[in-house]
């Protein structure tokens, strides 16, 4: 009988120290967010600005009668790349600035490391009699748009995982086609990418400047993101 009262001692004690611990958690004053804006910053951002605007340098492969190009950007500066960058396009498109049927699938591709997540956009695409797939591209972001109050982002559970920025007249198995995406042609020349990472129980938000005059020479001019 004694063991048995000292145990329901126990576990009455046990209860009310979660209780009061659960107690202290709730009255715990959330941290306020400070908006995150695209294109502002302050002394609580790491900001870098690229003198000139990094650019993909575009090789020619004649092997396979294309341009290629990568490059990559370390956006916490922590040493380690973060935001990795691909673009491959067909020779004759690229020489001659037409867009039109590519199934050599021209693409601009971005890869997101040490679990970076990117604003994207959703595109239902149909691919048989009452089906669709869905296709995720990197959203456009507008300058000034609050980006931590954004709720569509994209983390690839394989990290470096590609997302697309565009790509060429892509057309699917039912011969219907689908957009090139919001990169393709933009409706104001400078554009931005909203980033975020995890931290704690909150995030770091971030942006990066893009020129987009050119979808085949998409200009980085520069970026912030949250100490």
């Amino acid at each position: 009988m004694c063991i048995t009262k000292t145990y329901i001692r126990l576990i009455i004690s046990i209860i009310l120290v979660v209780f009061t611990c659960q107690c202290e958690e709730d009255n715990y004053p959330a941290r306020e967010r400070v908006p995150v804006y695209a294109g502002m910053y302050d002394t609580g951002f790491v900001y870098q600005e690229f003198e000139p605007a990094l650019q993909v340098a575009l090789k020619l492969d004649t092997s396979n009668n294309c341009y290629y190009g990568y490059d990559s950007v370390d956006i916490d500066t922590d040493g380690e790349y973060d935001f990795f960058i691909e673009e491959k396009v067909k020779k004759e498109k690229l020489d001659s600035g037409k867009s039109g049927l590519d199934f050599y699938n021209s693409h601009y591709e971005i890869k997101l490391g040490n679990y970076f997540e990117v604003v994207f956009k959703k595109e239902d695409l149909p691919i048989g009699p009452g089906m669709y797939a869905r296709i995720s591209w990197v959203d456009t972001i507008s300058y000034n748009t609050r980006i931590d109050a954004i709720s569509y982002w994209d983390w690839r559970k394989i990290q470096n995982f590609p997302i697309s920025m565009w790509r060429d007249s892509t057309i699917t198995c039912t011969g219907s086609y689908f957009s090139n995406s919001c990169w393709y042609d933009v409706d104001e020349e400078i554009k931005y990418i909203a980033i975020r990472r995890k931290s704690g129980y909150d995030y770091k938000y971030g942006w990066i400047k893009v020129n987009a005059a050119s979808r085949y020479q998409l200009a980085y001019m520069s970026f912030a993101f949250e100490r």
